[in-house]
């Protein structure tokens, strides 16, 4: 694991060099010993700089270089805007860059603030290069990323030959940051209007962790683990101080949020705006969102 989070405003090419991600990746052929015929069709994936096997992959996997990616984000660095933080986990199989958007910055009350970037994801195991938009809750560090937001501003590219082709495609759409920032803001202060009542916030943390009878035992445990620390977070949460939080469905948001963010046990040494990247945080942001609506209608 390797994170860098920067104070100054470097270009792409400089943050590569202090994150350590400015190493480049060459095809191998694939040699069993003892084989004499079945690996034609395979190749590794090897890092030039150390020679380690990041993955083994069929022929019509192309390779994309870090900086070949990451020099997108070179388009948006103007301004106030700038890298932040960039790192890589596994070895380099998986590496991130994240460009603060300052200019785009708004608050859903006074004195919580919500702070927008850019997220280059990008690997050399198979899973692709994606570009999205997130967001971090200032008063307490909750991630939002594209379940807060219902355009289509972000992309995924596999490694394959026409991926210089798709990457051109995803600097056009990168230049339209704002829209997507625009509905992320908009949903957020509907989730802020929305009042709830005391008597369905049960209600609300049963959607989010049923306790089944078909579950064994043990899920059912950990399920009522979680049920009790949303309820506690609910109540006592970052940010819950802030006036206009509690009792809305930006509170609830915001609960459920830090839970999985924070007290999450899917750890693997990452920090919290990277570990919800890899580890399905879209997915239950989006689950969270309609058990909201489920308990404000």
């Amino acid at each position: 694991m390797s994170i860098q989070h920067f104070k100054d405003s470097p270009n792409t090419v400089a943050a590569l060099k202090k994150a350590e991600l400015d190493w480049e990746v060459e095809v191998r052929d694939v040699k069993v010993p003892g084989a004499s015929s079945g690996t034609d069709c395979f190749q590794a994936i090897v890092r030039k700089d150390n020679s380690h096997v990041l993955s083994i992959m069929k022929q019509r996997y192309v390779p994309i270089q870090n900086s070949e990616v990451f020099s997108i984000c070179d388009d948006l660095i103007s301004g106030s805007n700038r890298i932040s933080s960039a790192g890589c986990y596994f070895d380099g199989r998986k590496s991130f860059v994240q460009v603060e958007l300052p200019d785009l910055q708004f608050d859903v009350v006074k004195n919580d603030t919500v702070q927008p970037y850019l997220t280059l994801l990008t690997s050399h195991d198979g899973s692709g290069t994606k570009g999205f938009y997130t967001a971090t809750r200032l008063a307490c560090f909750n991630q939002m990323s594209s379940a807060m937001s219902t355009g289509t501003h972000s992309f995924s590219i596999h490694h394959t030959r026409n991926a210089s082709m798709r990457l051109a495609k995803a600097r056009a759409m990168i230049e339209s940051a704002s829209l997507s920032f625009e509905a992320m803001r908009d949903r957020c202060k509907s989730l802020q209007k929305m009042k709830i009542n005391k008597s369905r916030v049960g209600e609300f943390v049963n959607e989010l962790f049923p306790v089944k009878f078909t579950d064994d035992e043990k899920k059912n445990v950990r399920k009522s683990r979680m049920r009790d620390q949303l309820l506690d977070l609910i109540q006592t949460g970052r940010g819950t101080d802030i006036p206009g939080v509690k009792g809305t469905g930006w509170g609830l948001f915001n609960a459920a949020t830090e839970l999985f963010d924070h007290h999450s046990t899917i750890r693997n040494g990452m920090e919290p705006e990277v570990r919800s990247l890899f580890y399905g945080g879209d997915q239950f942001r989006s689950k969270v969102l309609k058990a909201i609506e489920v308990v404000a209608a």
